[in-house]
């Protein structure tokens, strides 16, 4: 069963692309990334670590330089979604 990307996840993508986003090979890589999360199968292709200083957050970084911060567990049942995409490590405070 797929996972589904959350309406609040979306937004932060969204956001993201439109207004921080620095190349199409960066797109390209955020959108591959999610995909590959919602297949359930990204542990085996991205370079990944949980922070202990926030817990539910698992940190992918598919190339030097970019972070995508997720929440790999929701609410909602077989439900994800992003927190940051950032050029640094740590996300941002909620």
């Amino acid at each position: 069963m797929l996972l589904r990307l959350s309406a609040k996840g979306a937004q932060v993508v969204d956001e993201w692309r439109t207004q921080r986003c620095k190349s199409p090979d960066d797109e390209r890589l955020v959108a591959e990334v999610l995909r590959t999360i919602s297949n359930r199968n990204w542990q085996a292709r991205w370079c990944s670590y949980k922070d202990q200083t926030e817990p539910g957050i698992t940190t992918i970084r598919p190339r030097d330089g970019l972070f995508i911060h997720v929440r790999l567990w929701t609410d909602e049942e077989d439900e994800f979604t992003v927190v940051a995409i950032s050029d640094i490590d740590a996300p941002p405070e909620d």
